[in-house]
């Protein structure tokens, strides 16, 4: 995997999911646990899409 997909993989996920889930965890008492793993969940998703954009190009 190219090493610009996965600098562009994890600004993205910084950027949107990781922002919003830490959101939900500080200020609505969301499960610090399950937060984990829809992060990871979005992070494995984000690194996919950006793998088969950078292919494709």
């Amino acid at each position: 995997m190219p090493a610009g997909t996965v600098c562009l993989a994890v600004v993205v996920w910084v950027g949107f999911p990781f922002v919003l889930l830490s959101g939900s965890v500080m200020w609505d008492k969301a499960d610090w646990r399950l937060a984990a793993i829809h992060g990871g969940d979005w992070l494995i998703k984000i690194l996919l899409v950006c793998l088969l954009v950078g292919l494709w190009h």
